[in-house]
């Protein structure tokens, strides 16, 4: 049995291909939003925020074999607490994210953390636009609640936050992205935006069209890179991905079937 670990638009491919090779697996998501937007790809599925222990005791209940993770390269506790669970159950560990395009990715300015970006930001002037609900309540206390323009996915819980923060109606842009180039380029024009805080994301996840809508509108890129993580396994394309499917394959499913024989 495979586990693979939701919160990226990655983990749908990656449903379908181990769907197309006819391999069970289970998905974790741990939202809502992540149900109804990668649910139906999954044969079986679980909502909820794992923990190390939760995801261990899942390994060894349903004789896991294989964790690829295609968890938010940003959500690195979930990395770091899969990783655990692998090696504690003697588990295949494979983290899947989409590599940067570093040629597209000159226009900006780069920060270590949400601290250090949020610290600079507190000492310019003009409107910026945040990205992701988990950065708003630390934005809001640095920067001012006035001069924040909130970009978050359109989720009860993500509405609610913004609305116990004390975000109006008009500082709020409830949208599934990713966006096209056009798409950032209006939003930035139409909320007057000096400023563009987000994260740093592999190919398609909308990283690049935003770094691009940013220079063409004139808006400073105020970008928070990937976090480091010592993972056991990386696989940065589908094409490798699909190789190691193969493996599996003739390892897990064509050894036993010839074994039945």
């Amino acid at each position: 049995m495979i586990y693979v670990i939701g919160g990226t638009h990655e983990c749908r491919q990656i449903c379908e291909i181990l769907k197309h090779h006819h391999l069970p697996f289970i998905l974790s998501v741990a939202t809502k939003l992540g149900e109804d937007t990668y649910g139906h790809y999954a044969d079986r599925l679980i909502v909820k925020r794992l923990d190390a222990v939760s995801m261990d005791a899942l390994i060894r209940a349903e004789k896991i074999n294989w964790v690829i993770d295609a968890s938010h390269p940003h959500a690195v506790l979930v990395s770091q607490q899969a990783i655990e669970a692998a090696k504690a159950t003697g588990t295949t560990y494979t983290r899947f994210v989409r590599k940067t395009q570093e040629d597209a990715a000159s226009y900006g300015k780069f920060f270590e953390n949400e601290e250090e970006a949020l610290n600079y930001l507190s000492g310019q002037q003009g409107q910026i636009m945040v990205t992701g609900s988990k950065t708003l309540e630390e934005a809001i206390k640095v920067l001012g609640l006035e001069r924040i323009v909130a970009r978050v996915v359109p989720s009860t819980e993500s509405l609610h936050q913004c609305e116990h923060l004390g975000l109006k109606p008009n500082q709020i842009i409830a949208l599934l992205g990713p966006f096209s180039v056009e798409m950032n380029r209006l939003l930035l024009k139409t909320y007057h935006i000096s400023y563009l805080m987000f994260k740093e994301g592999g190919e398609g996840s909308g990283y690049i069209e935003k770094l691009k809508a940013c220079q063409l509108e004139k808006v400073k890129a105020i970008v928070v890179k990937v976090p480091y993580i010592n993972y056991r396994e990386v696989t940065e394309s589908y094409e490798a991905l699909l190789e190691k499917i193969k493996d599996y394959y003739n390892r897990h499913v064509a050894h036993d079937n010839s074994s039945c024989k």
